[in-house]
């Protein structure tokens, strides 16, 4: 089912100008639809007016087919928040100008990323593949108004 979700919804997020990065269905008593939206490209972060529009657009979409979802849920659309791990290369790429903590197979690491080229993570002191990387991980900066 999230798979269907997923493929139905993609094109009304995308078309207010956002990314669609998951969806997920919690069944039970109090059913939850989850929906993960982010920019699709650099960094930034949502707007609460993207977000608005992106939420009345899934709506509506759910709205059109009401037996996509079984039952009664709550409709929840979110963004990733900075404690996802990274994981693409789009990712990676929210996150330039940010601070990340790196572990690969040799050592962890937290420096403020610069760039990202053709699967190669830019940092202030080195470089990394992004292939190399076994978690990353954007961390808080408080008081950066970032």
């Amino acid at each position: 089912m999230e798979q269907e979700l997923y493929a139905r919804l993609a094109g009304p997020v995308a078309e207010s100008g956002l990314f669609l990065e998951s969806v997920v269905y919690t069944p039970g008593r109090y059913a939850r639809l989850t929906v993960v939206v982010d920019l699709p490209a650099g960094p930034g972060g949502v707007s609460s007016d993207q977000l608005t529009d992106a939420s009345r657009a899934i709506s509506g979409t759910l709205d059109e087919k009401p037996d996509a979802v079984p039952g009664s849920y709550t409709l929840e659309v979110t963004t990733p928040g900075v404690s996802r791990p990274l994981a693409d290369e789009r990712q990676w790429g929210r996150a330039i100008g940010r601070l990340v903590k790196v572990t690969t197979g040799e050592a962890t690491f937290t420096e403020r990323l610069v760039a990202v080229r053709h699967g190669v993570a830019v940092f202030e002191s080195r470089e990394i593949a992004v292939g190399d990387v076994v978690t990353a991980v954007q961390e808080i900066e408080m008081g950066k108004g970032k």
